[in-house]
């Protein structure tokens, strides 16, 4: 079968997406609820003044996220009925970073961007629900290697998940009022999208930082940690890997 890497890549894109923040758009239809993975108390107090309003707010948290170097994101999200999740990690500019993401139409796929190229693991499970069975069965356990699939999959990388996350956050979205609660026991400052909810909602450290902790719609939650301190990975073992550029 001849399979080009390109779109295997894009298939990835398109599917990957499921599990980056795209319930945020204005027009997303909420599917259903996710296992939820934090606690939110009563309404308190913290140690430094909350902004006067979410666009203000916002504009804080889009600027901590544009100085930012690198960020890990874990996820859960439902999709046409089906669980989906992420593990992604990596630097903001995209040239480090790793990727586990397990896709509504079925199986795991993993990134690894480190050196100036893109590594793709899949299992069979997902090449099965692509129809790629027999194109990926002999490449289980390994990892297939593209310098130029690293522009194709941009759904998967840091910089497109926090592109998405900052243009969820335009003024002319939120509602005026800014929350002051906890999140497992740490102050934070919540804005929320008018349409309410379950169309969207930021969690911002109330430390000073004006970094995002977590983000949710009616479908999706995402929970952010280590910003400025995700360790680089390495590119997988030389003896694992399979240059996609001679495959047909």
């Amino acid at each position: 079968m001849a399979v080009k890497l390109a779109r295997i890549c894009t298939v990835v894109g398109a599917t990957a997406v499921a599990v980056g923040l795209t319930a945020c758009g204005p027009d997303a239809a909420p599917a259903g609820p996710p296992t939820a993975t934090t606690s939110v108390a009563a309404p308190t107090t913290s140690a430094i003044a909350a902004p006067a309003t979410s666009a203000e707010l916002a504009k804080k948290t889009v600027a901590a996220i544009t100085k930012a170097t690198s960020v890990r994101v874990t996820g859960t999200g439902v999709v046409g009925g089906k669980p989906t999740s992420t593990n992604l990690a990596g630097s903001t500019d995209d040239s480090n970073g790793h990727h586990v993401a397990a896709l509504d139409t079925g199986g795991v796929v993993e990134f690894i961007l480190a050196g100036g190229n893109t590594y793709l693991k899949a299992d069979e499970a997902f090449w099965k629900a692509q129809r790629l069975e027999d194109f990926g069965r002999p490449y289980l356990g390994k990892w297939l290697k593209s310098p130029a699939a690293k522009k194709v999959e941009g759904s998967t990388t840091v910089s497109h998940h926090l592109k998405s996350l900052i243009d969820s956050s335009a003024p002319e979205l939120l509602a005026p009022a800014v929350e002051t609660t906890t999140l497992d026991g740490k102050p934070v400052f919540v804005w929320t999208r008018s349409l309410g909810k379950e169309a969207g909602q930021v969690f911002v450290a109330a430390d000073g930082s004006w970094l995002p902790v977590k983000a949710s719609t009616r479908n999706e939650v995402f929970l952010y940690s280590d910003w400025n301190k995700v360790a680089p990975v390495s590119a997988p073992p030389a003896d694992l890997v399979v240059d996609a550029g001679g495959l047909p």
